[in-house]
Protein backbone atom coordinates (compact mmCIF):
# COMPACT_ATOMS: atom_id res chain seq x y z
CA UNK A 1 0.00 0.00 0.00
CA UNK A 2 3.12 2.55 0.74
CA UNK A 3 4.84 1.57 -2.59
CA UNK A 4 1.25 2.47 -4.42
CA UNK A 5 0.86 5.55 -2.26
CA UNK A 6 -2.24 4.61 -1.30
CA UNK A 7 -2.00 4.02 2.19
CA UNK A 8 -3.22 7.25 3.44
CA UNK A 9 -6.06 6.20 1.85
CA UNK A 10 -6.92 2.55 2.35
CA UNK A 11 -9.59 1.32 5.28
CA UNK A 12 -8.25 -2.64 6.57
CA UNK A 13 -10.31 -4.70 8.19
CA UNK A 14 -9.07 -8.25 9.15
CA UNK A 15 -11.72 -10.19 10.78
CA UNK A 16 -11.56 -13.74 11.54
CA UNK A 17 -14.81 -16.01 10.68
CA UNK A 18 -15.00 -18.18 13.45
CA UNK A 19 -12.89 -19.11 16.64
CA UNK A 20 -11.50 -22.91 17.32
CA UNK A 21 -12.96 -24.94 20.04
CA UNK A 22 -9.99 -26.90 21.69
CA UNK A 23 -11.62 -28.86 23.64
CA UNK A 24 -13.96 -25.99 25.86
CA UNK A 25 -17.17 -27.52 26.51
CA UNK A 26 -16.29 -30.59 24.44
CA UNK A 27 -15.95 -28.91 21.16
CA UNK A 28 -13.14 -29.91 18.80
CA UNK A 29 -13.66 -27.71 16.70
CA UNK A 30 -16.31 -25.65 15.37
CA UNK A 31 -19.90 -24.89 13.88
CA UNK A 32 -22.09 -26.78 16.61
CA UNK A 33 -21.68 -24.90 19.48
CA UNK A 34 -22.67 -21.30 20.55
CA UNK A 35 -19.35 -20.65 23.52
CA UNK A 36 -17.73 -17.82 23.22
CA UNK A 37 -14.74 -20.43 22.38
CA UNK A 38 -16.05 -20.30 18.69
CA UNK A 39 -18.05 -16.98 18.58
CA UNK A 40 -15.00 -14.89 19.49
CA UNK A 41 -13.03 -13.51 16.88
CA UNK A 42 -10.29 -10.88 16.26
CA UNK A 43 -11.46 -7.84 14.47
CA UNK A 44 -8.70 -5.37 13.77
CA UNK A 45 -9.50 -2.36 12.00
CA UNK A 46 -6.59 0.21 10.71
CA UNK A 47 -8.10 3.46 9.81
CA UNK A 48 -6.12 6.51 8.10
CA UNK A 49 -9.15 8.41 9.92
CA UNK A 50 -9.25 6.77 12.46
CA UNK A 51 -8.25 9.59 15.13
CA UNK A 52 -7.59 7.10 18.80
CA UNK A 53 -5.05 4.84 16.81
CA UNK A 54 -4.59 1.14 18.87
CA UNK A 55 -7.88 1.81 20.87
CA UNK A 56 -9.71 -1.66 21.88
CA UNK A 57 -13.23 -1.65 22.47
CA UNK A 58 -14.63 -3.49 25.17
CA UNK A 59 -18.07 -3.58 23.94
CA UNK A 60 -19.46 -6.44 21.96
CA UNK A 61 -19.86 -6.36 18.55
CA UNK A 62 -20.54 -8.45 15.78
CA UNK A 63 -19.04 -9.43 12.08
CA UNK A 64 -22.97 -7.88 10.82
CA UNK A 65 -21.12 -4.34 12.04
CA UNK A 66 -18.89 -4.55 9.45
CA UNK A 67 -20.80 -3.63 6.40
CA UNK A 68 -22.04 -0.09 8.27
CA UNK A 69 -19.10 0.25 9.92
CA UNK A 70 -17.23 0.29 6.16
CA UNK A 71 -20.13 2.45 4.92
CA UNK A 72 -19.93 4.61 7.16
CA UNK A 73 -16.27 5.28 7.36
CA UNK A 74 -16.29 5.69 3.52
CA UNK A 75 -19.13 8.19 4.14
CA UNK A 76 -21.40 5.98 1.91
CA UNK A 77 -24.96 6.40 2.47
CA UNK A 78 -26.51 3.17 3.65
CA UNK A 79 -29.38 2.09 1.57
CA UNK A 80 -31.39 -1.42 1.47
CA UNK A 81 -32.35 -2.81 4.74
CA UNK A 82 -29.42 -4.70 6.75
CA UNK A 83 -28.43 -5.82 9.86
CA UNK A 84 -25.66 -4.28 12.21
CA UNK A 85 -24.42 -0.89 13.25
CA UNK A 86 -21.51 1.19 13.19
CA UNK A 87 -18.57 1.00 15.38
CA UNK A 88 -17.17 3.95 13.55
CA UNK A 89 -17.04 5.73 17.00
CA UNK A 90 -14.99 3.25 18.43
CA UNK A 91 -12.22 4.05 15.72
CA UNK A 92 -12.48 7.24 17.33
CA UNK A 93 -11.80 6.20 20.86
CA UNK A 94 -15.18 7.50 21.57
CA UNK A 95 -18.25 4.74 23.42
CA UNK A 96 -20.28 2.70 21.34
CA UNK A 97 -24.09 1.80 22.21
CA UNK A 98 -24.17 -1.57 24.08
CA UNK A 99 -25.66 -3.80 21.45
CA UNK A 100 -27.27 -7.72 21.38
CA UNK A 101 -25.17 -9.96 19.07
CA UNK A 102 -27.24 -12.59 17.64
CA UNK A 103 -25.44 -15.99 16.63
CA UNK A 104 -27.06 -19.15 15.47
CA UNK A 105 -25.98 -22.58 13.98
CA UNK A 106 -27.69 -25.71 12.32
CA UNK A 107 -24.58 -27.78 11.69
CA UNK A 108 -25.80 -30.26 14.42
CA UNK A 109 -28.93 -30.17 13.04
CA UNK A 110 -28.22 -30.75 9.44
CA UNK A 111 -25.43 -33.43 10.38
CA UNK A 112 -27.64 -35.22 13.37
CA UNK A 113 -30.58 -33.81 13.28
CA UNK A 114 -29.94 -32.07 16.50
CA UNK A 115 -31.94 -29.10 17.85
CA UNK A 116 -30.53 -25.55 16.47
CA UNK A 117 -29.19 -23.53 18.39
CA UNK A 118 -29.67 -19.73 18.87
CA UNK A 119 -28.13 -17.34 20.93
CA UNK A 120 -28.03 -13.66 21.56
CA UNK A 121 -25.04 -11.84 23.67
CA UNK A 122 -25.33 -8.69 25.40
CA UNK A 123 -22.27 -6.81 27.41
CA UNK A 124 -22.78 -8.93 30.16
CA UNK A 125 -25.27 -11.69 29.52
CA UNK A 126 -25.37 -14.85 26.97
CA UNK A 127 -28.74 -16.90 26.15
CA UNK A 128 -28.30 -19.63 24.50
CA UNK A 129 -31.80 -21.37 23.39
CA UNK A 130 -32.18 -25.42 22.71
CA UNK A 131 -33.91 -27.94 23.89
CA UNK A 132 -31.94 -27.62 27.49
CA UNK A 133 -31.49 -23.18 27.50
CA UNK A 134 -28.36 -21.81 28.71
CA UNK A 135 -27.51 -18.41 30.53
CA UNK A 136 -24.43 -17.10 31.40
CA UNK A 137 -23.62 -14.10 33.27
CA UNK A 138 -20.21 -13.23 31.28
CA UNK A 139 -19.05 -10.64 34.06
CA UNK A 140 -18.37 -13.91 36.71
CA UNK A 141 -18.32 -16.69 34.44
CA UNK A 142 -16.58 -15.44 31.07
CA UNK A 143 -15.72 -19.06 30.36
CA UNK A 144 -19.11 -19.94 30.23
CA UNK A 145 -19.16 -22.70 32.47
CA UNK A 146 -21.88 -22.40 35.18
CA UNK A 147 -25.64 -22.49 33.23
CA UNK A 148 -27.76 -20.26 35.48
CA UNK A 149 -31.00 -20.36 33.52
CA UNK A 150 -32.99 -21.79 35.90
CA UNK A 151 -31.34 -20.10 38.66
CA UNK A 152 -31.88 -17.17 37.45
CA UNK A 153 -35.17 -17.54 36.21
CA UNK A 154 -36.39 -13.31 35.80
CA UNK A 155 -33.02 -12.68 33.61
CA UNK A 156 -33.81 -15.95 31.45
CA UNK A 157 -37.50 -14.71 31.05
CA UNK A 158 -36.07 -11.62 29.85
CA UNK A 159 -33.19 -12.76 27.16
CA UNK A 160 -35.36 -15.26 26.21
CA UNK A 161 -37.89 -12.26 25.27
CA UNK A 162 -35.08 -9.85 23.88
CA UNK A 163 -33.83 -13.35 21.43
CA UNK A 164 -37.87 -12.93 20.08
CA UNK A 165 -38.26 -9.45 19.42
CA UNK A 166 -34.36 -9.44 17.50
CA UNK A 167 -36.06 -12.63 15.29
CA UNK A 168 -38.97 -10.73 14.89
CA UNK A 169 -37.24 -8.02 13.09
CA UNK A 170 -35.48 -10.41 10.70
CA UNK A 171 -36.79 -10.17 7.52
CA UNK A 172 -35.84 -13.59 5.37
CA UNK A 173 -34.57 -13.27 2.74
CA UNK A 174 -35.48 -15.61 -0.59
CA UNK A 175 -32.97 -16.02 -4.07
CA UNK A 176 -35.46 -16.36 -7.02
CA UNK A 177 -32.54 -18.32 -8.46
CA UNK A 178 -29.10 -19.93 -7.05
CA UNK A 179 -26.62 -20.27 -9.99
CA UNK A 180 -24.23 -23.48 -9.47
Amino acid sequence: LEEAGVDDDTLIIIAGDHGEGFGEHDELEHGFLLYNSTLRVPLIVSSPRAQQPGHREAAPVSLVDVLPSVLDCLEIPATGRFGGASFKPALDGQPIEPRTCYSETIAAFAAYGWAPLKSITTADWKYIETTHSELYDLRTDPGELQNLFDAKTEQSDAMRQLLADMQAQMVEAQLDEVAL
